[in-house]
């Protein structure tokens, strides 16, 4: 009586069901395919590194031959310069603060923001104290 409602009935009645009927064989199958699967892909990726080693490697060399043709020393990047180039994360941070300018626009700029600290602080002293 509802399939003459539902025109999509005649369709799914022909489905077949999903899951549950699969053979055990059938799962073996599909786990030793993809075993394989897994192992092509590690393989395919230890030929890609050895192959981007070895081009680095090529390229390392024409460095070097570039540098001895030029008398060139090669940098050498401590962890220490970089960690302290980090710390701040401000691009203006190679200036100091206490720097005194001749410019006298930025010497008004810092009388103005050492007034505007000097009241914020005091207005966090007087928080401080109620």
């Amino acid at each position: 009586m509802f399939g003459m409602f539902n025109p999509m009935s005649a369709v799914t009645s022909n489905i077949p069901s999903v899951g549950g009927n699969e053979d055990p064989v059938d799962k073996e199958q599909a786990a030793e395919e993809e075993k394989f699967r897994q192992e092509a892909i590690k393989e395919a990726e230890e030929k890609r590194r050895k192959k981007h080693k070895k081009l680095e490697d090529e390229r390392e060399n024409m460095r070097e031959g570039i540098r001895d043709r030029y008398k060139i020393e090669k940098k050498e990047e401590s962890e220490d310069e970089d960690e302290e180039e980090d710390d701040d994360g401000n691009f203006m941070s190679t200036k100091k603060k206490d720097e005194v300018s001749d410019d006298p626009m930025a010497q008004k700029a810092n009388e103005v923001k050492a007034m505007a600290e000097q009241g914020l602080n005091a207005a966090k002293d007087k928080c401080k104290v109620q």
